[in-house]
């Protein structure tokens, strides 16, 4: 059950209740030890991991035991806890077929000042379905379908070490699904709000939860995914818009190229993970302008400490 729990993003729910974070733990630390096996497995396909895959596929066909997944749910209160009350699940079906993990690799492994970081490819073709609703405090209700047709992407998954958290996942190509919603206000039904909820905000919220943004922390750290990241040109499956005005052009550059130096009261996104800074300190390139999350930062040089000396503008983010 833990490998579909990536599917949901982490970041919008509450934190959990200490009962259940043993058992998050424990999970977490099976997560942990799987691709530090698989590093000395076949990197063509790990056939143990794909068996361990399909013994458990049966048990998550079954509704109840996904239907316990929604103490995830519950919406922390910040400013979307404000407006969306609860999410509801209504239906849930697995698929008809399991999912093919092939080519794990170590990224960077789990130490006391960084994260692990692995990555694998995955091909799935079963259409897993997630039926749901959401309510929020004025009365609105968004009946939602999602549906997963097709996935044959490189897959990163980050795992934190110092909260009890699932983690982060992010999908190097766009993957096929679709999309059916109902917006209801009063129990009256808007199909323009349909329209808007479907066609923009949904996959909106869907491609910043999973999808590979123009840059990535992990662009730069991986021998990987070098040659499987999306192509520079056009807008990619609707969601993957390239060449944004919001993005200095200089972005993709190596990291190495860019002279970072230590700067406060940051308020702008991060130009790598695309988030709001919040931190007293970010990082900013003084040829270009890039700023980057400390967190983002310390994904590419882990043992750089927090201080000028250390952070001078004069030396280039290059070491390993």
């Amino acid at each position: 059950m833990v490998v579909f729990a990536f599917f949901i993003r982490p970041q919008l729910f509450a934190p959990l209740p200490k009962k259940q974070v043993p058992r998050l733990e424990l999970e977490k630390d099976a997560l942990l030890k799987l691709p530090i096996l698989a590093d000395f497995c076949d990197k063509e396909q790990v056939h143990w991991l794909n068996a361990m895959l399909s013994r458990i596929f049966g048990e998550l066909t079954e509704m109840d035991g996904f239907l316990n997944f929604e103490n995830f749910l519950n919406l922390r209160r910040g400013l979307l806890g404000y407006v969306i009350k609860e999410i509801t699940l209504i239906d849930f079906w697995i698929g008809n077929k399991m999912p093919i993990i092939e080519d794990i690799g170590i990224i960077s492994k789990i130490t006391r000042n960084s994260n692990m970081v692995f990555t694998f490819r995955v091909e799935y073709s079963g259409n897993m379905t997630v039926k749901g609703c959401l309510s929020s405090l004025f009365g609105m209700k968004i009946g939602f379908s999602y549906s997963i047709k097709r996935i044959s992407s490189r897959c990163i998954v980050q795992l934190p070490n110092d909260k009890p958290s699932l983690g982060f996942i992010t999908f190097l190509r766009p993957f096929d699904y679709e999309i059916d919603s109902r917006f209801l206000i009063l129990n009256r039904e808007f199909h323009f709000l349909n329209f808007l909820v479907t066609k923009l905000l949904l996959p909106y919220f869907i491609n910043r939860a999973l999808g590979y943004p123009n840059f990535s922390p992990f662009k730069f750290v991986s021998q990987f995914i070098e040659n499987e990241l999306p192509e520079k040109t056009g807008n990619m499956h609707g969601l993957y818009q390239v060449n944004s005005p919001l993005v200095p052009n200089n972005v993709d550059k190596p990291f190495s190229e860019h002279v970072y130096k230590t700067v406060t009261s940051v308020m702008n996104n991060c130009s790598v993970c695309h988030r709001r800074i919040t931190s007293k300190h970010a990082f900013k390139c003084k040829n270009c302008g890039v700023i980057v999350h400390e967190r983002c930062y310390s994904l590419r040089c882990p043992s750089n400490k927090l201080n000028e000396q250390e952070l001078s503008p004069e030396m280039h983010c290059n070491r390993k």
